[in-house]
């Protein structure tokens, strides 16, 4: 068996906020959005060939009932493998990181 990709669900509070961070300081461009009542509860970004999925907990919690959670988040760190990124350094100097 080939693995061929590994694709993160990240629970969100605010799916537009954490989509205003990929897309502006990371570069990331939208595949596809699921709207809700009060705004997006899911989208799917991507960027090179990294693809990280943001989902509001309300969403989550609705989409897997067996495995509910009280709050988002998690212990989840990602590292990123970026080439040159001593020139992009400037770029990534934000209130996200």
């Amino acid at each position: 068996m080939k693995l061929k990709a590994l694709t993160v669900n990240l629970m969100v509070s605010s799916v537009e906020g954490s989509m205003e961070f990929y897309h502006s300081f990371l570069g990331f461009e939208t595949l596809a959005t699921v709207p809700g009542e009060k705004g997006m509860i899911f989208a799917m970004i991507k960027k090179d060939d990294v693809t990280i999925m943001l989902q509001t907990l309300q969403s989550f919690n609705a989409d897997n009932a067996s495995i509910t959670r009280e709050s988002a988040g998690g212990s989840v760190l990602l590292y990123f493998d970026v080439e040159r990124s001593e020139e992009h350094t400037s770029e990534l100097q934000s209130p996200y990181v």
